[in-house]
Formats: C-alpha cells, sequence, structure tokens
C-alpha cells in the first residue's frame, strides 16, 4: 500500500492522477473503498463486517474510510469523478493523464474494442498487505429455472457446453470469460487476460464487492456515507457510527 500511495504522488508531482474512477452509479467508487476496506480490515475481520457479525464502528473501518479521504483529498483521483460515467472514466486511462483504472477481466477485450492496442496495458493484484491475498470477485454461472420443463436437457447443455473444447472454440465469441480450467486465449492477442488466466488458479480466495453483500437498502446507506465521505459531509469517524448506525437499524426489520 505504501509503494501504491508513492506512485500516485509521483504522478500527482507530473500533472497526472494515480486512478481514474467513475463515481455515477456509485459501483466503481465502490471498488476503491472496497480494497481499502480489505487493507485495513484483513480477511477474517473483513468477513465478520459482511456478515454483520461484528460492528462497523471500530478502529479498522475508521482507517479505511481515513485512507479512501486521502485518496480523494491528495487529489490522486480525476476531479468531479462522482458525476462520471464508469465508461467514460477510462478516457484519462487511454489518453495516458492517468495511471490506473479499476476493471476486471473483460477489459482487455473492451480495450480492443476500444481501438487499444492491449500490449500497451498491465494489471496488478491490489496489495493488502494480508494473507492470503484477496481480490474483489463475484460469480457467475449457469442456473436453471425451477419451473422449467426442461430441466435434464438444460442439465445436459451446460454439461455439454462447459467442456474445454467447446469453450476454448467459442471464446471471445459466444463465451466473454470461462471458468473451465486449461482454457485461455491467445497470448498474442489478449497477452493479460492470458496471464490472468494463469493466475486466476494461485489465488485462495476472494472477497465479494459490497453491492453483492447488502442488500439494496442497506446498500443504498453504504453508498451514502461513501459518497459523504467523498464530499466532506462526514469525517470517517461519523461515517463508521452512521454506518453501523444503518446496519443496526436493518438488522432490526
Amino acid at each position: 500500500m505504501p509503494n501504491l500511495e508513492a506512485i500516485c504522488e509521483k504522478a500527482k508531482a507530473r500533472g497526472l492522477y494515480g486512478l481514474s474512477l467513475g463515481g455515477k452509479y456509485d459501483w466503481q467508487t465502490m471498488r476503491l473503498l472496497d480494497f481499502l476496506i480489505e487493507y485495513a480490515a484483513g480477511p477474517e475481520l473483513r468477513n465478520k463486517l459482511n456478515a454483520l457479525e461484528t460492528s462497523w464502528d471500530c478502529p479498522e473501518v475508521v482507517e479505511a474510510f481515513t485512507l479512501f479521504k486521502k485518496w480523494v483529498d491528495n487529489g490522486w483521483i480525476t476531479p468531479g469523478f462522482l458525476a462520471v460515467a464508469p465508461d467514460d472514466a477510462r478516457m484519462p486511462w487511454y489518453q495516458g493523464a492517468a495511471l490506473m483504472v479499476f476493471e476486471g477481466s473483460w477489459m482487455e477485450r473492451t480495450l480492443v474494442g476500444d481501438g487499444q492496442d492491449p500490449f500497451n496495458f498491465g494489471f496488478f493484484l491490489n496489495p493488502t498487505g494480508h494473507k492470503p491475498l484477496r481480490i474483489s470477485g463475484f460469480p457467475e454461472q449457469f442456473m436453471i429455472s425451477s419451473i422449467s420443463k426442461h430441466k435434464d436437457e438444460a442439465a445436459a447443455f451446460i454439461d455439454w457446453v462447459i467442456q474445454p473444447e467447446i469453450q476454448q472454440r467459442g471464446l471471445g465469441t459466444a463465451f466473454g470469460s470461462t471458468g473451465t480450467i486449461g482454457v485461455a486465449p491467445d497470448k498474442n492477442e489478449l497477452p493479460n487476460t492470458y496471464k490472468w488466466r494463469q493466475v486466476l488458479t494461485t489465488l485462495e480466495d476472494t472477497y465479494p464487492p459490497s453491492d453483492q453483500v447488502f442488500q439494496a437498502e442497506l446498500l443504498h446507506d453504504f453508498f451514502e456515507v461513501q459518497d459523504g465521505l467523498v464530499i466532506g459531509d462526514i469525517t470517517p469517524e461519523q461515517g463508521a457510527k452512521q454506518f453501523q448506525k444503518a446496519v443496526e437499524q436493518w438488522l432490526s426489520r
């Protein structure tokens, strides 16, 4: 984390931004805050926070909120980002005005679609300082409707479509990504995706993004605190207390 902050500070000294964010709809800003919570709390406490089994009004959450404000107040993030759509946040990155964006394994195909050379970009795992090193991740899965009249046929189709040869043939056309082990794109076309597939097999664990953890009402409260920290309406200490109060109200219903 100190190295990452040092990079942002060096970028600022050269008139660049460390991170480009699209804060409209809140979920991309959430990715930065989620990372900082993982850094400050660590996996065990983070899991308890997500499960609402411990108080959010704790020193670790205050530390995460303080770091979040530091990123904003130090000018490491592109200005006015709360009003920027996530797709538009790529522009400063493409133009060389920002060093980083928070994106997922789909990003390299987006790069190609936007006319960018994928060999000009790379990725790294967010440095949390904890073991196991966890990154934000969420599942994508095939599901069969409970009211389907063709459950067996659907299961047979899924069994067929996840086979390595079918996944390899359709990767990048029929399928944007795959969970089938051993399937990877051409490293000469999508070098980062090829590398990512190798890294993915070494990860021990992930943590879910907050918008996959909290139900809609509580997520609204989380985003309210998040935005309040950005615009300076609340302090980190107030933010921790405010969200814990929202948690208690939600649990009491």
